[in-house]
């Protein structure tokens, strides 16, 4: 139960989340973070990417410590690559890792967000990759609430825009408590 917003701007992506886990009635804080970035590297080729997690804290252990994604050229398309290559991997990832299941000859996954070279992608558990024109996604128990936060607060700065969100969505949804933090790449 959490809530993660991504958000595009200028060429960089904008990640915030929240840092509670429920068990039952229960709350208890996280240690880990359910937003992270990585950094991946291929001879003297690097790409930043960032990652959002609501759901399973195994996906996000798996991506952030097992994901290894080629890293591409410059030049390269990048839509085409999430959508291919770096999906590729991150199916790869989790079967190894024991968190792919399969449904009526489907694999099913768990949904994350993601940002990589100025995009925001979300990751749907079918392994879809999707991008929304709206600049904005959130996902996660409160969702709908950070989604009408969003729209609402466009005239605020990234960052500020996020915690404001963040902060609304925690006022009105209980599965989502503060402290809320912001990355950015």
């Amino acid at each position: 139960m959490t809530v993660i917003i991504g958000l595009e701007h200028e060429n960089h992506v904008y990640m915030g989340g929240d840092s509670i886990s429920l068990s039952g009635w229960s709350k208890a804080p996280i240690a880990g973070e359910k937003v992270f970035k990585r950094s991946f590297k291929s001879g003297i080729l690097s790409r930043d990417f960032i990652f959002g997690f609501a759901g399973s804290p195994r996906a996000a252990q798996l991506v952030e410590y097992r994901l290894q994604p080629p890293v591409i050229s410059d030049a390269a398309d990048t839509d085409a690559y999430m959508r291919t290559d770096f999906i590729d991997a991150v199916r790869t990832c989790f079967r190894n890792g024991g968190l792919l299941t399969t449904e009526n000859g489907q694999e099913k996954g768990h949904p994350f967000l993601v940002g990589y070279r100025g995009s925001l992608y979300f990751v749907g558990s079918d392994f879809s990759v999707e991008d929304y024109q709206r600049g904005f996604f959130c996902i996660g128990a409160g969702d709908d609430v950070a989604t009408g936060a969003m729209a609402a607060l466009s005239d605020l700065p990234p960052e500020a825009r996020i915690l404001k969100a963040l902060q609304v969505t925690g006022d009105l949804c209980a599965a989502v408590c503060e402290p809320y933090y912001v990355e950015v790449v």
